[in-house]
């Protein structure tokens, strides 16, 4: 009778033992699941910010781009323009989706020191036309450029300095969609220097002289040497 009650007693303190079991798993169950929750998170923040990151930097890329497409652009067909300063008006953030309203070259008008028959040949003679290269897509980087400001620094002869402004807009999706994923400025300094049509910057001007004249790259005719 003595052994079935000691049996008994040792039964009764192993059992509420087991019982704390199933309470241990679940909270330890719980703690691991919170901690992976936790982990995912971190880890889909970081991709977030990662994404954006390297948005950012496409930005960057795709407005460095525009600006050397510009430049060349203006160097090439519009140098007459390279001692314009042109002044985007409509730079808010509503309105730069938008093809920038250039005062400056949007006005400008062949014929200050001639008519443009008689300049570089490779001169486009309808200054209008650099209105279309202001603002345009870049299909292989998914996002536009826009320019946002030129200012020039010099005068039409002697040449000078510039500062370019120009906007690159990473779009988000597919190409054609107008929601940006990230925007960026970029800002250059370039030298802007008189030269002979067909010959590189900085040659001495004097080989380019003809009849008295000097045809200059920057300027919309030849200009008469005194």
């Amino acid at each position: 009778m003595k052994n079935n009650f000691v049996d008994s007693k040792k039964k009764q303190q192993i059992i509420p033992e087991k019982g704390y079991v199933l309470p241990l798993v679940i909270i330890t169950g719980m703690i691991l699941v919170v901690g992976a929750a936790i982990l995912s998170a971190q880890s889909f923040n970081g991709l977030i910010r990662s994404s954006r990151q390297k948005q950012a930097e496409e930005a960057v890329e795709i407005a460095e781009t525009g600006a050397s497409l510009l430049i060349n652009e203006l160097n090439n067909r519009f140098p007459y323009l390279l001692t314009v300063n042109c002044q985007v008006v409509n730079n808010s953030t509503s309105e730069q989706m938008e093809a920038p309203l250039c005062v400056g070259w949007q006005n400008f008008e062949l014929g200050q020191y001639g008519s443009a028959d008689s300049a570089c040949p490779a001169r486009s003679a309808e200054p209008s036309l650099v209105m279309d290269l202001l603002y345009k897509p870049l299909a292989t980087q998914r996002g536009s450029y826009r320019l946002r400001n030129y200012e020039f620094i010099g005068d039409q002869i002697q040449g000078g300095k510039a500062i370019i402004q120009v906007q690159g807009q990473r779009f988000k999706g597919a190409e054609g969609s107008s929601d940006l994923a990230a925007s960026a400025i970029v800002e250059q300094e370039i030298t802007i220097a008189p030269k002979c049509c067909n010959k590189p910057p900085f040659v001495d001007l004097q080989q380019c002289d003809s009849g008295g004249e000097k045809i200059l790259g920057l300027l919309t005719k030849k200009v008469t040497a005194n």
